[in-house]
């Protein structure tokens, strides 16, 4: 079920497939995904985001709990696996993230 824009939905959400949305996905109630989800840019839980970065913002305005992970991660002992807000703000002012998940070494 291909979508392009943003999609804004309340009340619970059952899917038996793939949906991709071409731009920010919010749902606020229960989703149930019986496939794959495809998202472009974003996607917000309740009223936390997640999405996928080279690096740690430092523009935009974020909320405490918000969740970026790293696209870009290498084994090594200096890849964080992602940030995590904080301090919610504006990442020009107050706005803070912190690391989360040194990738270290590959387990084999």
């Amino acid at each position: 079920m291909p979508w392009k824009g943003d999609v804004v939905y309340q009340g619970a959400v059952d899917i038996t497939g793939n949906l991709t949305v071409g731009g920010n996905l919010s749902v606020t109630g229960n989703v149930d995904i019986d496939g794959t989800l495809g998202c472009d840019d974003k996607i917000t839980i309740d009223s936390n985001r997640i999405e996928f970065a080279a690096a740690v913002p430092t523009v935009g305005t974020y909320s405490q709990g918000d969740v970026v992970f790293n696209n870009t991660v290498v084994v090594s002992t200096t890849t964080d696996a992602g940030w995590i807000c904080t301090t919610a703000g504006d990442m020009a002012g107050v706005g803070r993230f912190a690391p989360f998940g040194d990738t270290g070494a590959a387990i084999t």
